[in-house]
């Protein structure tokens, strides 16, 4: 039996949350033993206990360094994460030794140099899940030559989420191998959706365009309002379903999708619920899926979650979403960000609402096909198992 070791910062949240959560299970079919080191307690540690994953919480030092940024905003910060990596390894190689884990799993990017020490430190190999891409914003790549250079050090593999992220890292000192994510198929079962629309007071017969995301920017919401209100016309009265968290800054996106409905009259077309760990029973409001990130989609979870649920998707091609939907097959691929662009591609969409339950059906067979968890947990254990071997 092979034991890992799973490192959490113990604050993951949805896509991550997800992956340590159904991924673990999924590995325990493939007689994989994991281990999970929270770095901190809170909601994510209840979670864990709830679904009664085997954890310790470690409580080394203050973890906010984690969020604090990327691997560094100047030379000073660099040094000081490196030292406070260096000193939280070495009591997490003590915490470690007593499982003795044939490898250590990972996905924050902000861990690349904690693990990257205690593996070096332990002769463990470490496996990374890269969930985003690494930017480009820094002179030379500088962040890329780091994180690469402190894989090789640490005998890390990344393991990237989809063709762009793998790319994102570069390839001057390690090459990233993908290994694409997937879904639970029984949590995300059509026949969990519930027929909420009137609860909602949304007239059966009026498409509803769905988007279970963050409220920040970067993911489209207001750029994808306004031109759901452009492709909208007295025949086809769109709505559009928001579910997210409205704290802080998701109040703020929140306030202005209602201001901008307010400007169109259009109040009674816009609809809030809270952020929900089971958002399935609200797939019965909508008609299409959406994920309208303005910047390229690292993957796209929510889009095999989607389809999975035997919803059309809507997306920015950019990113994986551009490898999981089947252009007017299983969705439709806005070519760019932009309100023009969306607003075309939702009149597509809508000339195609015959087609509409079809194009669900394609999708939940081709995320059935290609990108189940199941899947993952298999593709991951014939990694670990050649790796480990080699």
């Amino acid at each position: 039996m092979l034991r890992l070791d799973w490192i959490s910062p113990g604050d993951d949240s949805f896509g991550t949350a997800r992956v340590t959560t159904e991924l673990i299970p999924a590995l325990g079919d493939h007689a994989v033993h994991t281990r999970l080191y929270l770095l901190d307690s809170g909601e994510f540690y209840d979670r864990c206990q709830s679904l009664e994953l085997e954890n310790e919480v470690l409580q080394l030092t203050d973890p906010h360094w984690i969020r604090k940024g990327t691997l560094f905003r100047n030379a000073k910060a660099l040094f000081q994460q490196l030292n406070v990596s260096q000193s939280i390894s070495i009591h997490l190689q003590k915490a470690i030794q007593s499982f003795q884990p044939h490898a250590i799993v990972f996905q924050h990017q902000n861990l690349v140099s904690l693990v990257s020490i205690t593996a070096r430190r332990s002769s463990i190999p470490a496996f990374w899940l890269m969930p985003n891409y690494i930017g480009s914003g820094y002179p030379f790549d500088i962040n890329k030559h780091v994180y690469g250079l402190l894989c090789r050090l640490g005998n890390i593999t990344p393991l990237a989420n989809s063709k762009g992220t793998a790319t994102s890292l570069g390839g001057r000192w390690i090459t990233s191998e993908v290994l694409s994510l997937g879904a639970n198929p029984s949590r995300f079962d059509p026949t969990r959706s519930q027929h909420l629309k009137s609860k909602l007071n949304i007239p059966d017969h009026h498409p509803v365009f769905g988007m279970f995301a963050r409220l920040v920017p970067e993911k489209g919401h207001i750029v994808f309002w306004k031109a759901l209100l452009n492709a909208s016309n007295p025949e086809n009265p769109c709505h559009f379903l928001v579910c997210g968290d409205a704290s802080d800054t998701g109040q703020v996106v929140l306030d202005e999708l209602r201001a901008i409905a307010a400007q169109h009259q259009a109040e009674n077309r816009l609809h809030w619920i809270p952020a929900t760990n089971d958002p399935t029973p609200w797939y019965g409001c909508i008609d299409v899926a959406v994920n309208p990130r303005l910047d390229p989609e690292p993957f796209g979870l929510s889009v095999v979650e989607a389809m999975l649920m035997k919803k059309p998707v809507l997306a920015h091609r950019a990113g994986g979403p551009g490898d999981i939907i089947q252009d007017q097959i299983t969705g439709w691929l806005a070519p760019e960000a932009s309100i023009s662009s969306f607003t075309h591609t939702i009149q597509d969409a809508l000339k195609s609402r015959s087609e509409w339950i079809k194009m669900g059906l394609e999708g939940r067979n081709r995320a059935l096909n290609c990108y189940t968890i199941e899947r993952v947990a298999s593709n991951f254990h014939r990694i670990l198992t050649s790796k480990l071997n080699s």
